[in-house]
């Protein structure tokens, strides 16, 4: 594959919009009556927005598994980039959290938060990047050394395990021995990224057709389970749910359809911003509260999150984005 993979940095692109997108959404779900309409409209944007980060994590896997590295070198050069951006934007939303939400400096619970991963409610997201920059290339090491059979058995042992039964369990309150959330469903995505990329192009009508109704079928199921128990219920939001995983797949094979449109080349241009706006975003969306439409705002918070992170980088401070 080459360096650069328009569709791919293009499936980047939406998916950080559709994190902020959820992130502008997520408000009137927790603060509105399932049966007020902004909450419908509020469960629309989210439900079809849910691809977001299985999205991001294939077109991540797409690029990082599909060539060989020495280890010690590949560590070098991810882990030294991730680790300070880690450290650094959890010291800014420490002291965001001190400063503008007017919490109390506690230096041990701050440290504390650092550790377990809940300095700020996005930042989980780098935490999961350092795990599958450590697991790359022993997953690359394993994606050549298997079959297409193998990786197919193990495809559905990872749905099973780690997609189907968790989710069972999350609907039906059963409890299952062998339901096991954490047995890998980041480092599931990041594999399929590289699988379906290398699958032939199919036409996108039924890419788009499952999209649809992946879609509207968490926004139905969802609004029927929180107006029944008249506060969300967003067990079908969950990332690892099947329907979002065939959201996720189906947006991917839509775009890969279409992988030489020329329409990718341009929006590619963001991608080397859009891990910022990841970072920088919320901060942006805090001061967005006078926007109504949800819609609006997203697409507010997002070109001025750009802005920002074009500025930082004129400015020299790649480092930290």
């Amino acid at each position: 594959m080459s360096e650069r993979i328009y569709y791919l940095d293009s499936l980047k692109v939406l998916a950080i919009f559709a994190v902020v997108l959820i992130h502008s959404a997520s408000t009137p779900l927790y603060t509105t009556l399932p049966s007020d309409a902004l909450f419908a409209y509020a469960n629309l944007l989210d439900s079809f927005a849910r691809f977001c980060v299985p999205v991001f994590f294939m077109a991540s896997g797409a690029v990082l598994l599909s060539r060989d590295y020495d280890i010690a070198d590949f560590y070098r050069k991810r882990l030294s980039k991730i680790i300070p951006v880690l450290v650094f934007w959890s010291l800014v939303y420490a002291a965001f959290r001190v400063t503008v939400k007017g919490e109390a400096f506690e230096p041990l619970k701050l440290a504390m938060s650092f550790f377990d991963g809940h300095i700020y409610y996005h930042l989980w997201f780098l935490y999961v990047i350092v795990i599958l920059y450590l697991l790359a290339p022993f997953m690359r090491r394993l994606i050549l050394a298997m079959s297409h059979k193998e990786a197919f058995l193990l495809f559905i042992i990872w749905l099973a395990v780690a997609v189907l039964l968790p989710h069972i369990e999350s609907v039906s309150g059963l409890k299952f021995g062998f339901a096991y959330r954490e047995f890998g469903a980041y480092s599931g995505y990041f594999m399929l990224g590289y699988y379906l990329s290398r699958m032939p192009s199919s036409k996108p009508l039924s890419a788009f057709v499952m999209f649809a109704v992946s879609s509207a079928t968490i926004f139905y199921l969802t609004g029927a389970l929180s107006l029944q128990k008249g506060e969300l219920v967003g067990v079908f939001y969950d990332y690892s749910s099947p329907l979002v995983l065939i959201q996720g797949v189906s947006i991917f094979l839509a775009f890969k359809a279409f992988e030489g449109a020329k329409v990718f080349v341009h929006i590619a241009r963001l991608a080397p911003l859009v891990f910022g706006v990841y970072l920088l975003h919320p901060i942006v969306l805090e001061y967005a509260y006078f926007l109504d439409d949800l819609l609006l705002k997203t697409a507010l918070v997002f070109t001025l999150s750009l802005a920002c992170v074009k500025a930082l980088c004129l400015l020299g401070l790649n480092r930290i984005l």
